[in-house]
């Protein structure tokens, strides 16, 4: 089980910070910093996995089709979770041409009600604290919106509070 917990605004630090921690002992997992069209998790937890991923930077991408969250870890492996049909993709040969790119569908998000989200992804294929700290970030941006042009998004709600369930 795991819990986020918003960090208080600073002055200094622009953005939205969370913190996704062990339900359990809240442990901190990682830290999610989402500013805009850039955003990052560090995650920190005391499992060998999580040590050797470190700062993830997440970037936005649009193109004809939808726009992505995109990502890439250490193994080498690029991600994305889609804006439109809120996919978690692992994405083989992202060279920018259609023929060439192979997606496989690892994981999806759906909305149930106003404000709990369900997650559903294959755990051999990605951590929980990876699926989890990415997903926010769509979430609280790509999802959360009324109105977007070319990956800028108009929030609905300002005030979103996430739940998972699984």
């Amino acid at each position: 089980m795991f819990r986020f917990v918003r960090h208080q605004p600073s002055p200094e630090v622009h953005g939205i910070t969370y913190s996704l921690l062990d339900a359990r002992d809240a442990h901190p997992l990682s830290t999610i910093h989402i500013e805009g069209l850039k955003s990052e998790v560090l995650f920190h937890g005391s499992d060998e996995i999580l040590q050797n991923l470190g700062l993830v930077s997440i970037r936005h991408v649009v193109d004809a089709d939808d726009n992505y969250r995109m990502f890439i870890l250490p193994d080498g492996h690029t991600y994305q979770w889609t804006g439109k049909t809120r996919y978690l993709e692992r994405v083989t040969d992202r060279s920018g041409t259609q023929d060439t790119e192979v997606r496989e569908r690892i994981g999806a998000a759906r909305r149930i009600g106003t404000r709990i989200w369900e997650i559903k992804f294959d755990e051999r294929q990605l951590p929980a604290e990876v699926v989890f700290s990415t997903a926010i970030v769509s979430i609280l941006d790509q999802w959360n919106t009324v109105f977007g042009v070319g990956g800028i998004f108009l929030k609905s709600d300002k005030n979103l509070t996430v739940k998972f369930q699984s």
